[in-house]
C-alpha cells in the first residue's frame, strides 16, 4: 500500500512541474511602446502592411492593427466610426527578435481599409475597445498628427488622429513616423543593428522611408541584430530562469519521494 502512495505521490509532483513549466511557456508576452514596428503598407489596391519584431514575442500573443483615429480629449482613445476597423494578429509559433511578418486585407477574413494619402494604422495590445498600450503608430494625413491642445474644436475623422500618449516621451515622438499624404510607403534603410533602439531610431526616420503613388513590393527580408547585444536574449534567459526555478523547488519532494519509496520497498521484501 505504501509503495503505490509513493508511486502515486511522484507521479503528481511530475504533473505539477509539467503543468508549471507549460503555463510558464504559454504566458503572452507583454509589449510595451517600440517592441514592434510597422514598416510598410499599401492603401492603393489590396490593403496590406509589414511589421518588424523587436522583442522576442511568444506564440498565442494577440497583437491588435487599426487605421482609427485617436482622441486625447475625453473620451480618450481610438474613435470608434464604421469605416475604420480593427484586425487582430496571434502568432502560432514564437516570433524571434528581427522578424518581419506580413499581414493582407481578406486574411482569415480580416478586412482593412486604409484610405489613399489620409489615413493612420496602429500597432497596440488591448481587448476589444479597451487599449493597453498603443505601441507603433503611422500618419499619412497631410497635415501630420493634428492636436487638440491647440485645437479645441478639432473633430477626429476617418482620416485624421492625434498622437497617442504611449508614443512620445514629452514633447519628442518615439514611436511613430508621419508620411503626409503617402499612399503606399515602405522602410528603405539597414536591417542590420546592434539594438532593437537603434532599429526604431532608424526606423522612424523619415530619410529611411520611400513612398511611391502606385503599389510597392513590401520588403520581408528580417532584421539581423550582433549577438553580442545580451539584451536580445532576456525574454528567453526570464523563461528559462523561471523554469530552473520550478525545478529546483520540485526537485527536493521528488528526491524526499523516491527515498521514502525506496525505504518502503526494502522493509516489504
Amino acid at each position: 500500500m505504501k509503495k503505490w502512495s509513493a508511486a502515486f505521490l511522484l507521479l503528481i509532483s511530475l504533473l505539477i512541474l509539467t503543468t508549471i513549466v507549460s503555463a510558464q511557456e504559454l504566458d503572452p508576452t507583454v509589449l510595451d511602446t517600440g517592441d514592434l514596428a510597422i514598416i510598410g503598407f499599401n492603401s492603393d489596391g489590396t490593403d496590406d502592411f509589414t511589421v518588424v519584431v523587436l522583442k522576442e514575442i511568444k506564440a498565442g500573443t494577440e497583437i491588435r492593427f487599426t487605421d482609427r483615429g485617436w482622441r486625447n480629449t475625453n473620451p480618450i482613445g481610438f474613435v470608434n466610426i464604421p469605416e475604420d476597423t480593427v484586425i487582430f494578429f496571434i502568432p502560432a509559433l514564437d516570433l524571434n527578435i528581427g522578424s518581419v511578418f506580413h499581414l493582407i486585407s481578406g486574411d482569415n477574413g480580416q478586412i482593412l481599409n486604409l484610405d489613399p494619402g489620409a489615413d493612420q494604422l496602429f500597432a497596440y495590445i488591448g481587448n476589444g475597445p479597451y487599449v493597453n498600450k498603443v505601441i507603433f503608430g503611422i500618419n499619412t494625413f497631410p497635415s501630420g498628427w493634428l492636436n487638440s491642445s491647440t485645437d479645441p474644436n478639432l473633430i477626429i475623422t476617418k482620416n485624421n488622429s492625434e498622437l497617442p500618449p504611449d508614443l512620445k516621451n514629452g514633447s519628442e515622438e518615439i514611436a511613430s513616423i508621419s508620411l503626409p499624404g503617402a499612399r503606399n510607403a515602405h522602410y528603405i534603410g539597414s536591417r542590420s543593428f546592434t539594438s532593437p533602439t537603434d532599429a526604431l531610431n532608424a526606423i522612424v526616420n523619415l530619410d529611411n522611408w520611400r513612398t511611391s503613388g502606385t503599389r510597392l513590393n513590401l520588403l520581408t527580408t528580417n532584421f539581423e541584430f550582433t549577438p553580442t547585444n545580451v539584451s536580445l536574449k532576456n525574454f528567453s534567459a526570464q523563461v528559462k530562469a523561471n523554469t530552473f526555478v520550478y525545478i529546483i523547488l520540485i526537485l527536493p519532494t521528488l528526491l524526499l519521494i523516491s527515498f521514502y519509496y525506496q525505504k518502503n520497498r526494502k522493509q516489504n521484501l
